[in-house]
């Protein structure tokens, strides 16, 4: 059995030693959330500036030991230092089996942790050397590049495990962004989309839009991790922090779980889908109290 877990779009740099604090808060809750009561490996799917002050907070946390994972968002990749930060903490993680192709080698990877393969991808590499590229100049502008592309279809080929990509800005956003994350370019995303088919990956986690929630598309579940932090009731979009989880049961099912607050840890609610297969996923909701 393997659980993950993932957090988006925190900003602690939005609210000095406070950020840093709420953060703590919703790291300490990984744990006590989990519907596993464990977790292998956190992922922060973006928009965690400053980098420093997120991993303070990890570092301050009761999971600081549980390997910890960066996809880089649109304010990431907006500022130098976040990205020196994010190119240097690589030699962090643990269980690299796909280094990223040339020029975003250190911001696009595959691991495998138990039996879940995660295809964590950098939205905003150029196809060449500039690994903090906006396609469209304006702070957002995710795309993927044609070698982008090939390295994820070599990567996915290569791993027989369930599949999980993770990359900041969805294909399908709602409420938020809309138009200006990877549906900007409904081309380049539905060959991204179709890709995930083929290649049987059952399940996209992104952020971004701060609007937690999952929805199906095709046959691939698209998981939204909202926000958390002090971005939860401050200048986010929901004022509820989420974790979305990922684990395998004993029967190899893979399970996606969204956990938020209502309006507390203390009262969280539970949206749970079971994904049986990869080509035509079955999905059962349960929500608790």
């Amino acid at each position: 059995m393997t659980t993950i877990a993932y957090l988006a779009d925190a900003r602690p740099s939005k609210y000095g030693q406070s950020g840093i604090d709420e953060l703590k808060k919703d790291l300490n809750q990984i744990i006590p959330q989990s519907p596993t009561d464990s977790v292998d490996a956190i992922v922060f799917v973006g928009d965690l500036d400053r980098i420093s002050q997120s991993i303070q907070a990890y570092n301050a946390s009761n999971v600081k030991n549980i390997p910890c994972y960066f996809a880089v968002g649109n304010h990431e990749a907006e500022n130098s230092s976040d990205m020196t930060a994010l190119r240097n903490f690589y030699a962090n993680y643990v269980g690299i089996k796909y280094p990223g192709p040339s020029g975003c080698s250190t911001t696009t990877y595959g691991i495998d942790i138990g039996n879940i393969h995660l295809c964590i991808i950098n939205e905003y590499w150029d196809g060449a050397n500039n690994d903090a590229y906006f396609k469209y100049g304006d702070g957002d502008g995710g795309y993927i590049s044609q070698k982008l592309y090939d390295w994820i279809n070599t990567d996915l080929t290569s791993s027989k495990s369930w599949k999980i990509m993770i990359g900041h800005e969805p294909l399908y956003p709602y409420r938020n962004h809309v138009g200006d994350s990877l549906d900007r370019d409904k081309t380049n995303r539905d060959q991204f989309q179709n890709l995930m088919v083929t290649k049987k990956v059952p399940i996209f986690v992104g952020g971004h839009t701060h609007y937690a929630g999952i929805t199906l598309h095709d046959t691939v579940y698209h998981a939204d991790c909202g926000n958390c932090g002090s971005q939860a009731g401050g200048s986010g979009k929901d004022d509820f922090a989420s974790i979305i989880y990922t684990h395998t049961d004993q029967s190899n099912n893979l399970i996606l779980t969204w956990i938020y607050e209502n309006p507390t840890w203390d009262t969280s609610k539970t949206v749970k889908y079971t994904i049986t297969e990869c080509t035509t996923p079955q999905c059962k909701i349960t929500i608790t109290s």
